[in-house]
């Protein structure tokens, strides 16, 4: 089946720029829950959230707040099927990924606005489709390497 008018392509990504309402960039945690507090960086989950999409049952979905705005979104899967179908959603929805590594393990699309990642681990069967903003990357980055430097100091 093709997808409809305004699905498949890496524009859909752009044109919605965040997850289930919530735009990137948004300061709002208004019915979250801390999850795990990281410093700049602090994760939250939502009482009762729908923890399905289409067919997919998730696991868990996690919005990771940077600087008290949102960067991104976490969907993960805990079984094989699901994981697959979750790519086979993303892919009807954004169209098809670029592969990075020899195993595929890690797939990316890459829009204007935001870009996701679906990664899986073909052990265990556990899958994440991490959703992003593109125009807080950078932020993401100096945070990562501010943290590597700051545990190396401890050791």
């Amino acid at each position: 089946m093709a997808p409809p008018a305004g699905f498949g392509a890496v524009d859909r990504l752009d044109a919605t720029n965040g997850f289930r309402g919530m735009k990137f960039g948004a300061d709002s945690t208004a019915g979250l829950t801390l999850y795990q507090d990281r410093g700049a960086l602090k994760l939250y989950t939502k009482s009762g959230e729908a923890l399905k999409i289409g067919p997919v049952i998730l696991e868990q979905v996690v919005y990771y707040f940077l600087d008290g705005k949102l960067y991104g979104v976490g969907l993960f899967t805990n079984d094989g099927q699901d994981s697959q179908l979750l790519l086979r959603i993303a892919t009807f929805a954004w169209g098809t990924p670029a592969q990075d590594g020899p195993d595929g393990s890690n797939l990316f699309w890459s829009g204007r606005q935001a870009n996701a990642r679906f990664s899986f681990n073909t052990a265990g069967g556990q899958g994440e489709l991490f959703i992003s903003s593109n125009a807080m990357q950078q932020a993401f980055l100096d945070y990562v390497a501010k943290s590597v430097y700051d545990g190396a100091k401890e050791l």
